[in-house]
């Protein structure tokens, strides 16, 4: 065999020297993303900014983390700075970063700021308004967010999610069982954040029959052995006064958590068994799962309804 050409030989280093220019290029573009992200991740937001203005720059996106390192901050000056940069930048029609903003003045509690600022967006999508509707929740605004939810042309799960979750937390709970029930008719499945909130509407109402059908629901749905349903359906069975039920869905479940744990304890609180609260505490503790203020709370409650002294001084040494 000859020996390879000079321009053989010249074609290949330039080809490899190519290839190892990209990989070089690629890897310090990963590498500043990572540090840029790790600054943002640390609420370190102006450094952040300052070590990286071209990127950012040519990279608007960027700017999401930025808003989100002001959330973590919780800086309401530093955000609303931030805030007028995007605008000058010209990024501030960008339905992503638009959605960034919302978000984050949502936890800055400035439901009027995003109502304002969703006014003048000029592209919206479903993340905006589910965004703006849990703005009006957290505010109490319970009127504008069924409007909002009435007036969208479309919906998804996060968007009754926020509907059915605001309505029960201010105790609308035949309301929100309602939206459930119009859920399942819009072919739209639940899950376990929807089936939670039910069943916390359910035990406020102290509704047996209904917590029957959404736990019947569920099974359909598959949510039998999620943790935290669990805990949700043996709450709502010991909230409406059939404390066996809500033992039965404990007992049934694969593993347990201090959740639960906590759900029974409080539930046989609840009813009057303050024996079987010590009980359930000692097997917590055997368990090797560590009680919390909770688990006290409804620990030293029983204590009162305890009939002989001796009981209550054992349960104090208990609990030390």
């Amino acid at each position: 065999m000859g020996k390879p050409s000079l321009s053989s030989l010249s074609f290949c280093s330039l080809l490899f020297f190519s290839r190892s220019a990209t990989k070089i290029a690629s890897e310090f573009v990963v590498n500043s993303t990572q540090d840029f992200t790790s600054l943002c991740s640390k609420g370190l937001v102006i450094e952040a900014f300052n070590t990286f203005k071209c990127e950012i720059w040519s990279e608007p996106n960027l700017f999401s983390h930025l808003i989100q390192s002001c959330t973590l901050k919780n800086s309401l000056s530093l955000a609303k700075q931030l805030h007028s940069l995007i605008v000058t930048s010209g990024c501030s029609s960008d339905k992503f970063i638009c959605n960034h903003l919302l978000n984050m003045y949502s936890k800055f509690g400035q439901t009027q700021t995003v109502a304002a600022l969703f006014g003048i967006m000029p592209r919206k999508n479903i993340m905006s308004c589910n965004i703006l509707i849990n703005a009006y929740m957290q505010s109490g605004d319970l009127e504008s967010a069924r409007k909002l939810f009435e007036d969208m042309p479309e919906r998804n799960i996060a968007t009754w999610n926020a509907m059915v979750a605001g309505l029960i937390q201010f105790e609308f709970n035949e309301e929100g069982l309602r939206l459930l029930s119009e859920m399942h008719q819009d072919g739209v499945l639940p899950d376990g954040f929807t089936l939670g909130s039910a069943l916390r509407g359910c035990a406020g109402l102290r509704g047996l029959y209904a917590g029957r059908q959404v736990h019947g629901y569920l099974v359909k749905c598959g949510f039998e052995m999620d943790l935290v349903v669990g805990s949700s359906l043996a709450h709502m069975y010991m909230k409406s006064g059939s404390l066996d039920e809500g033992e039965k869905v404990i007992t049934s479940m694969p593993i347990r958590n201090v959740v639960a744990w906590n759900t029974l304890i409080a539930g046989k609180a609840q009813n009057g068994y303050s024996e079987g609260v010590l009980d359930q505490y000692s097997l917590m503790k055997m368990a090797s799962f560590r009680p919390n203020k909770i688990t006290f709370v409804s620990v030293i409650s029983s204590c009162s309804d305890l009939a002989t002294l001796g009981q209550e001084v054992i349960t104090v040494k208990m609990i030390k």
